[in-house]
């Protein structure tokens, strides 16, 4: 038989240890948890970083520099004579839409991570194919959008027209090749693109002095389609 003091004494060894057991298990909670925190705050603090940028540079600059193309090319109170003629000004702006187009989808995170799974699941894809065709479509696209505003073309005609382009490349395309190329129209949702495009749409349409801005990212969204379809198919051409 054990005596009192002999269970006392193994009682209070028991709480000792689990005591000690209690200290551990939180001490590893703090350890597995502060990494997740600060991981966290970095992430909402990138966010907000992220947002104000957004706000005072590229939706800023988007919408200035789409109300002073057209200030290059059309007469107006503080411009009575144009830098462009009419015809040569729609081509400078039309241009500079593709570059911003271009650069802006370049830039796009989640392009970056989508030519990176591409290129890792398919023998179809390079990550630096997959961005340019990608970045180059989008571009076309909202060089396109920005013709339809300055010629005032109808957008129905425009997408059934640019749908029928994809869906027919679709039917002679690998399965592989089709999914991301139809993935790939969700880089024009993108933080990057979004703001840039329709603030320069809204502002192009203000300096026109048209109702209608928008209609540029439905063009920016079926144009990657067909690059990126039109890109795997002369790169299995190409590749012996």
């Amino acid at each position: 038989m054990v005596s009192r003091r002999g269970r006392d004494y193994l009682d209070s060894d028991d709480h000792a240890s689990s005591t000690l057991v209690e200290d551990e298990t939180a001490v590893n909670f703090v350890r597995a948890t502060t990494p997740r925190s600060a991981g966290l705050f970095a992430g909402w603090l990138g966010l907000v970083v992220f947002y104000f940028g957004l706000e005072q540079g590229l939706i800023k600059l988007g919408a200035s520099t789409g109300e002073a193309l057209p200030l290059s090319f059309l007469p107006s109170p503080s411009s009575p004579s144009p830098l462009y003629s009419l015809g040569w000004g729609k081509v400078i702006a039309i241009a500079f839409s593709w570059i911003v187009g271009f650069a802006s989808t370049f830039a796009e995170p989640a392009l970056a991570a989508l030519a990176l799974k591409a290129e890792a699941m398919s023998s179809s894809f390079s990550r630096s194919s997959l961005l340019l065709s990608v970045s180059v479509g989008v571009g076309s696209g909202i060089a396109m959008g920005v013709a339809r505003l300055l010629f005032q073309l109808n957008l129905f005609y425009i997408l059934v027209f640019a749908y029928a382009i994809a869906l027919v490349l679709t039917a002679f395309s690998k399965e592989e090749v089709v999914a991301v190329a139809w993935d790939s129209a969700g880089v024009t949702t993108g933080p990057v693109t979004v703001p840039l495009v329709v603030a320069l749409g809204l502002g192009i349409s203000r300096g026109m002095g048209v109702g209608d801005g928008f209609g540029i990212l439905s063009c920016a969204s079926v144009s990657p389609i067909i690059f990126v379809l039109i890109s795997a198919m002369l790169r299995r051409r190409v590749k012996p």
